[in-house]
């Protein structure tokens, strides 16, 4: 039993060790609503895989849902419209968080932006999973109904396909009272003309975006 008490204890402080990681840190921050820890992590850490560590922190609040706390972190330097595919916005649309949104939006977010390949906004990702407030507060916050994406389809078309009939009056009454052209954001690239189309039922971070 001595022989194994030195070996246990080793394991021990790696245990400790890997649950004190700046990036498990920051998740703590975040869950917990606290945007100046979340800071502090950032200064002594200002970059987790390759993003901006209050980027990370602002994608995991906007996930969460926390309207307040993703205001925090864009006045404390976070960029709204950061992300390496999905933004900030389209995860709170993904997942339903109305009141992020508007929180996001009214702190700078690009209600048009669109990923690289699929070139899919926030409406689109509202749309598709029946988010209705979400939506609402999307097209109050600017969003363009008649924006498409790579093969073509818009809000509308992802409503559709998606069965959220209940959607349709709303968004296609909005496309058909814009009038200014249909945009996306400016991350959206030309998208490539044999990319595979994702999966069906496949979630945002399922793709390459």
């Amino acid at each position: 039993m001595k022989r194994l008490l030195p070996t246990l204890w080793a394991a021990a402080v790696l245990a400790l060790a890997a649950c004190s990681t700046p990036a498990r840190r920051l998740q703590s921050a975040v869950d917990e609503e606290n945007a100046d820890r979340a800071a502090q992590i950032a200064q002594k850490t200002p970059a987790l895989d390759g993003e901006r560590t209050l980027d990370v922190a602002l994608r995991e609040a906007a996930k969460l849902g926390r309207p307040k706390l993703v205001a925090d972190l864009i006045a404390r330097g976070a960029a709204p419209n950061s992300g390496k595919g999905l933004t900030p916005l389209m995860y709170a649309a993904w997942r339903g968080h109305a009141t992020t949104c508007e929180s996001l939006l009214a702190h700078g977010a690009d209600a048009n932006r669109a990923t690289n390949k699929y070139r899919r906004t926030a409406l689109m990702y509202a749309a598709r999973f029946g988010n209705e407030d979400t939506v609402r507060a999307l097209l109050a916050g600017g969003a363009d109904a008649r924006a498409v994406d790579w093969r073509g389809r818009d809000a509308a078309g992802y409503a559709r396909e998606s069965a959220h009939v209940e959607l349709l009056p709303l968004l296609v009454g909005a496309a058909e009272t814009s009038a200014a052209p249909a945009t996306v954001g400016p991350a959206a690239a030309a998208a490539p003309a044999a990319a595979p189309a994702p999966a069906p039922g496949a979630m945002p971070g399922d793709e390459e975006e």
